[in-house]
């Protein structure tokens, strides 16, 4: 697949075909993550991608947590669309029986000064994920749930120890459903 075509057939995926993902194809989508452009070439991100299903079980049970944490602010901002509250906590709760879940953490802790940049590095890395993954036929879906509700700390203690802040967690498996692309947005860009 070439690269446009795995930027626009990419989708947030939350839900999974109960499908192994190869370790070499898991470590050629790290590997692509790993060629993102990153500030002053820093490479700021560290990536734990959790296939152990004892260890799935314990990151399950946490999203439990984030799922009630989330549930009255989801319910309140879907008010209009009551059955994408519902579905979006299921899979908060399931994470969609995802075949590996990546944890995104810094490489070490950043100050202020730097936040913006090293931030930007680290989420052009995990666009490269999603876009190796997609290209592999896989699909991703990008969160921040955990981290949203107070769980970053209780990831980082347990999978990245001596690393930096947890940023981002994803889901990764062979899709069992098919999104359609939702509308682009109008003037969103211009040409000089």
């Amino acid at each position: 697949m070439d690269i446009f075509e795995a930027i626009n057939s990419r989708r947030s995926i939350r839900k999974y075909k109960n499908t192994e993902i190869s370790k070499a194809n898991l470590e050629q989508i790290l590997n692509a993550a790993c060629m993102a452009p990153s500030s002053k070439n820093t490479q700021p991100w560290y990536f734990v991608a959790v296939r152990d299903e004892s260890e799935k079980s314990y990151i399950l049970g946490i999203m439990q947590q984030v799922a009630a944490q989330m549930k009255a602010p989801l319910e309140e901002y879907f008010k209009e669309h009551p059955d994408v509250a519902a579905q979006t906590l299921s899979f908060i709760k399931g994470l969609g029986a995802a075949s590996v879940y990546v944890l995104v953490f810094s490489q070490k802790p950043y100050d202020e000064s730097s936040e913006s940049a090293l931030t930007q590095s680290i989420a052009a890395a995990v666009q490269n994920l999603c876009l190796a993954a997609s290209g592999l036929g896989l699909g991703t879906c990008w969160m921040r749930a955990p981290i949203n509700v107070g769980f970053a700390q209780t990831f980082k203690d347990r999978y990245a120890k001596n690393k930096g802040q947890m940023l981002a967690m994803l889901t990764l498996g062979v899709p069992d459903e098919a999104p359609k692309a939702p509308k682009r947005k109008d003037d969103r860009y211009k040409i000089i």
